[in-house]
């Protein structure tokens, strides 16, 4: 929390002497042309400064799911408890006995292919959905109006707004009629906050975002009016990207995840009490190394039993 209060203080004061700055000299002082860049210019700024994206991680190989299902906490527990009764049911005894390690890897495998499956479907499906989604800007190129992808919007673009438009980039605001703009998605605020071309608000009096009325920010929406806007900053330069960098995007835990979850910390626990009780008892008339290996035995093997219940359940 004291990082994102820290960055959005950053950022007022990054938006603070453009927010109060007229259009005219904004316009003056960045030699913005109101009829908008080039073709050609908006190219070369592209490929200077790079698409107006914020970076996200690499997209993930099929591996990389399975191996997350595959060495989930509880997983880890039962591979390791394999481990043990391979060392004890087929090293120490003398008549190898594989029944109790083939019906815990099966275990293994049938969870971890159930939910590598529901997660990678899932997020293949995600994947296809965004690439269908492809939301556009008004800009002006050459003097003309132009629609373009969000993603080609470059610093110095002059965008036009109008109701139910998306603000693509950080924009500052040079010529409105009764703008509204929805920014619950950066600020919380349910109610449509009012953009105007000349800031009502001094530089003391700016205290937070919602106070630079002359600013658009990337990631909120149009309610209603219109406007021509220059775009100042884009991208990973966005005050949108500073906020989601602060921000988890880790999906929430489902019951089932938060149910096994559980279902490990008290394997866990179970072990950690059982074997040394076991081992105090044996160990007097055992040798120590035969008194750890029981003890431990017999924690695994409980261990199993709750373990493949829990499955059945």
């Amino acid at each position: 929390m004291q990082d994102i209060q820290k960055n959005e203080n950053s950022s007022i004061e990054k938006y603070t002497k453009i927010s109060t700055m007229s259009a005219e000299e904004y316009i003056k002082q960045n030699n913005i042309s109101t009829d908008g860049l080039t073709d050609a210019e908006a190219n070369r700024r592209l490929q200077k400064n790079g698409y107006n994206e914020i970076k996200q991680g690499k997209n993930k190989k099929w591996y990389n799911y399975f191996l997350e299902s595959l060495f989930t906490p509880f997983n880890s527990i039962l591979l390791g408890i394999a481990l043990v009764l391979y060392y004890t049911d087929v090293v120490l005894s003398s008549s190898p006995n594989y029944a109790n390690i083939i019906v815990i890897v099966v275990l293994v495998l049938v969870s971890s292919l159930l939910e590598f499956f529901q997660e990678y479907k899932s997020n293949k499906s995600a994947e296809k959905l965004k690439e269908l989604v492809a939301t556009t800007a008004t800009v002006l190129r050459n003097g003309e109006k132009k629609k373009v992808f969000l993603k080609e919007v470059v610093q110095g673009d002059i965008v036009l707004l109008s109701a139910g438009d998306m603000i693509p980039a950080d924009l500052k605001i040079l010529e409105v009629k009764d703008l509204y703009i929805r920014q619950s998605s950066l600020t919380g605020e349910s109610d449509a906050i009012r953009k105007v071309s000349e800031s009502e608000l001094s530089v003391e009096e700016i205290e937070n975002i919602s106070d630079l009325d002359t600013i658009c920010f990337m990631g909120t929406n149009v309610i209603s009016g219109s406007a021509k806007a220059a775009t100042i900053y884009t991208g990973e330069n966005t005050y949108f990207a500073g906020v989601a960098s602060m921000v988890t995007t880790e999906k929430p835990k489902t019951s089932f995840q938060t149910g096994v979850e559980n279902i490990s910390k008290l394997l866990i626990r179970f072990m950690l009490i059982l074997i040394p009780i076991v081992f105090l008892l044996n160990v007097w008339k055992h040798e120590l190394l035969t008194s750890f290996t029981f003890a431990v035995a017999v924690a695994i093997r409980d261990n199993t039993t709750v373990a493949s219940c829990y499955f059945v359940i």
